[in-house]
């Protein structure tokens, strides 16, 4: 080879080892996300998976400060929150068939508590919007969905909890919830019934054939 010609062989050369680099840097940055997300699921005591998304949505992990894009395929587990914004919706799945439908203008924050081995509670705050549930009947676990003036507590059912003004609004399209105010007082609603609790803690029944949907 003349030296004319190495040259202008050596600038190829160093392009495409500077591209082989890239690839390898970016195949073990991934690789690791995904070790770390397998790692972590494993321990997890809730796991769920986001099967739709559509609009603009964006998930915090935990421990982190830092809002990204949410994504299909992206687990979302314990201490992660969810936001989405105007015109946007996003459904998550968990393995025992539980579907979670979080509204557009919505912030929701998943939390767990172990309360055995064998038996926990899972704690979903409704920082803003609403988010609309179909909840697998459970032997051992509990939902509870929480609001600034009351919790939800859910073992089996599908309707839908939202905080809207600072006052929580149930809704069920069948199955039975239990809510609790934040002096601890009680109120059932079954089937086609809607429940608001207003910011004093007053709680209003309404018989609604729409109701949870």
């Amino acid at each position: 080879i003349t030296m004319s010609r190495k040259i202008l062989v050596l600038p190829i050369f160093l392009s495409l080892a500077l591209i082989a680099c890239k690839d390898a840097v970016e195949d073990h940055i991934k690789s690791n996300k995904i070790t770390a997300e397998a790692d972590q699921g494993a321990v997890a005591f809730f796991k769920a998976k986001v099967r739709s998304a559509v609009g603009e949505s964006h998930l915090l992990k935990a421990k982190t400060e830092s809002w990204k894009s949410l994504h299909v395929g992206q687990s979302v587990f314990e201490n992660d929150q969810v936001r989405t914004e105007k015109e946007s919706e996003v459904i998550l799945n968990t393995a025992d068939g539980t579907v979670f439908i979080i509204s557009e203008n919505s912030n929701v924050e998943f939390n767990a508590e172990l309360q055995s081995t064998v038996k926990g509670e899972v704690n979903i705050y409704i920082r803003n919007g609403n988010i609309q549930f179909d909840v697998q009947k459970q032997k051992d676990n509990q939902f509870n969905f929480k609001t600034g003036t009351a919790t939800a507590s859910i073992r089996g059912t599908a309707g839908f909890v939202g905080s809207l003004d600072g006052q929580m609004v149930a809704s069920l399209k069948e199955g039975l919830v239990e809510v609790k105010d934040a002096k601890g007082r009680s109120s059932n609603i079954t089937q086609n019934q809607t429940l608001l609790v207003t910011k004093t803690g007053e709680a209003k029944t309404i018989q609604l054939e729409s109701s949870g949907t």
